[in-house]
């Protein structure tokens, strides 16, 4: 049965695969911690931009706050019957005028036909912006202390406007970085295994030439030429130059051991000579047994140095080229 490949452990995965999942993983990593960075920053500069439309509209109220009474008035409320303050929906602004303890005392006409949620007033006397979800829609209200002759808190202006052109371009921009992100992220596994291959053909190709090579046949090199002269192409240059180096020796080794046994045998072989004529003569048997003696270790070393012989031999044959003989044929051929 077929082993895929996420069943392997990361150990067993191939160099390039690894390279290709580091590399998009750092990709990933990077875009991803980019967009969290601009989204923060885009997200707080788009609310801050809305803040100061409430901030805007709030200026134009201000004026016509009345707080001399003991509560905040408009002094022209025919003001409030603008556009914006009639208006509904999601361009459409909403003011209340709020006692210090949250009473609604003058609401915008459009109050007449949406009412909006009661909220949380601020816990200290000072200007406060803040966000909720009313019907599906965020609004996002401004609220403004009103101060009395004395200095003290005697109500609020409340300026609230719906966010969603802001929040429409911020599900936008999640949505765009998320698949921006996705695409990127397989791109740059693609890409990079696609990179990783090509940048690691050269060590295929190594792999391949080295188990030509064998112990006995170091006549074989390593592929030098990829296109490129880098760190591979110098490897492989230093493993040739020690195969050379080898190949070298072992020829030195072979060469002394055929010197060697050939300059062996010819002193043996007069020794030999010299001890059987030894032996005719008449000597006593202690003589004898010390010539047997001799001859039987001259008998030993010649075996111990055509031993030698026929393993140089048979080195030296398993380097030639081998060629296919049909066994068949041959037997014909001798039989005829």
């Amino acid at each position: 049965m077929k082993e895929y490949l996420w069943f392997k452990p990361l150990t067993e995965w191939s160099v390039s695969t690894r390279l290709s999942l580091w590399y998009s993983l750092s990709i990933l990593i990077l875009l991803g911690t980019f967009a969290a960075i601009t989204y923060i920053e885009f997200n707080n500069s788009i609310h801050s931009d809305f803040d100061q439309h409430l901030r805007h509209e709030s200026s134009l109220l201000l004026p016509l706050v009345s707080t001399d009474a003991p509560l905040p008035i408009f002094d022209q409320q025919d003001l409030l019957q603008s556009t914006a303050y009639v208006t509904t929906g999601l361009y459409a602004t909403y003011v209340r005028l709020l006692s210090a303890d949250g009473g609604v005392l003058v609401s915008s006409p459009n109050f007449d036909i949406e009412a909006l949620p009661s909220l949380e007033l601020p816990t200290r006397p000072e200007e406060s912006t803040r966000s909720i979800d009313w019907n599906g829609s965020p609004l996002r209200t401004l609220h403004n202390p009103l101060r009395g002759e004395s200095g003290s808190l005697v109500g609020w202006l409340e300026v609230s406007g719906i966010e969603w052109v802001v929040h429409r371009q911020l599900d936008w921009l999640i949505r765009t970085y998320l698949v921006g992100i996705l695409v990127s992220t397989v791109l740059a596994f693609g890409g990079g295994y696609l990179l990783a291959r090509r940048a690691l053909r050269p060590v295929e190709e190594i792999t391949t030439a080295a188990k030509e090579i064998r112990a006995a046949d170091l006549g074989g090199r390593l592929p030098t030429r990829f296109g490129v002269n880098d760190e591979l192409s110098r490897l492989a240059e230093t493993i040739n130059e020690l195969l050379g180096r080898l190949e070298e020796s072992i020829k030195r080794e072979h060469r002394f051991i055929s010197n060697a046994t050939h300059e062996l045998m010819t002193p043996l072989t007069t020794m030999r000579g010299e001890l059987d004529l030894a032996r005719r003569d008449q000597l006593d048997q202690k003589s004898l047994e010390v010539l047997d003696t001799a001859l039987n270790d001259i008998d030993r070393m010649e075996h111990i140095i055509r031993s030698l012989l026929t393993l140089s031999t048979v080195d030296r044959l398993s380097q030639s080229s081998k060629i296919q003989v049909d066994l068949g044929d041959l037997c014909r051929e001798h039989v005829n």
